[in-house]
């Protein structure tokens, strides 16, 4: 059996997910087994650690569970019922994006634009163009105020 350990560090926003030997540094992760399922949250670049044959990424699991229609709406229902659950957590255009039960993907596709400048603008790492943020409005169906309520609360999630 292996036992699930989170791995951070600053370096990179790419998420994996594999089973690995447990050879970390133990100050970084703890394992009661001698095999762990290490999810690697910004810890290794890919040139640092070949990735493992076994390895399936996250982006691409969650893609494949969106073009089934069950899969689909059973994720759509927990990004809602997160959203409701969590809302000090979450805040600004994640909310709203969350609320409707959309990925960032999702929203993405609907404002004509790429999941990282959808996810840069939630964590306000990004200014946004007027004309983004009619799209922004209309895919989510609130009105340009909300929006611009959303973007200044700058929080994603926390």
């Amino acid at each position: 059996m292996t036992n699930p350990i989170r791995a951070r560090d600053v370096s990179s926003k790419h998420m994996t997910a594999s089973t690995f030997p447990n050879t970390v540094d133990e100050s970084t992760l703890t394992s009661s087994s001698a095999t762990a399922t290490v999810i690697w949250v910004d810890l290794f670049q890919p040139r640092d650690v070949p990735i493992p044959a076994d390895f399936e990424d996250l982006d691409e699991i969650i893609a494949r569970d969106e073009k089934v229609p069950a899969r689909r709406a059973k994720l759509q229902q927990a990004r809602k019922s997160l959203a409701a659950r969590e809302p000090g957590r979450i805040a600004g255009l994640a909310a709203l994006r969350l609320r409707k039960g959309w990925s960032q993907k999702r929203l993405a596709d609907e404002v004509g634009t790429s999941q990282p400048h959808i996810a840069r603008l939630e964590i306000g790492n990004e200014d946004i163009l007027m004309s983004t943020a009619r799209k922004l409005a209309e895919a989510l169906g609130v009105p340009i105020e909300e929006i611009d309520a959303a973007l200044r609360a700058r929080g994603g999630v926390k």
